[in-house]
């Protein structure tokens, strides 16, 4: 992996400060407080076939379902991500909980709530080579009242093992629905 990878997600962690090697002249690296940070590209292509996704759930209002964040057609690994995922309707369903592979620098910003930040990167090589399908994260939502609500992923930072940056084909919204008790009668 690149060393501009490591740094650009340990400054998107937050948890760490780096610097790395810069070779001049590329515009995309830029100079910070902690060392050399490469700026996402604006214009990615998108990668051939990568889909990811929030999977479908229902339940009982009171009850907890899980839904996974999914990557499909992985071609060359997934080092890193930032993503950013929120309930439409909060009176309905909100993210109790998440639960992550062992990435090994992981972090998930205050939970329970209506959206959440979630940021990792694979140092471990959890995620590495070709993919078929692979879970990044499984999302615990409580929930709370009865209706439907989407459940919303934005795809900020999603890098390669080769540090490249990811740009999905598309990106699969969930859902949840949730069931009065006396309706499941």
């Amino acid at each position: 992996m690149g060393s501009y990878f490591f740094t650009l997600l340990i400054v998107a962690l937050g948890t760490l400060a780096c610097s790395a090697p810069v070779q001049s002249g590329d515009p995309s690296i830029q100079a910070s407080e902690g060392g050399a940070v490469r700026t996402p590209s604006p214009t990615v292509a998108p990668s051939p076939e990568l889909v990811l996704a929030v999977t479908h759930g229902d339940g009982q209002v009171g009850q907890t379902v899980s839904l996974d964040v999914v990557a499909y057609k992985v071609t060359t690994g997934i080092a890193g991500f930032d993503f950013r995922v929120s309930v439409s309707e909060p009176a309905v369903a909100r993210i109790a909980s998440v639960q992550l592979p062992d990435y090994g620098l992981r972090r998930v910003s205050e939970l329970p709530g209506p959206g959440i930040e979630i940021r990792a990167a694979d140092i471990h090589g959890v995620m590495e080579g070709e993919l078929p399908q692979a879970v990044l994260a499984t999302l615990d939502l409580e929930l709370l009242g009865p209706g439907s609500t989407q459940v919303l992923l934005e795809a900020r930072i999603l890098d390669d093992d080769f540090g490249n940056p990811l740009k999905p084909q598309s990106v699969e919204q969930g859902s949840v629905t949730a069931r009065s008790p006396a309706a499941s009668r």
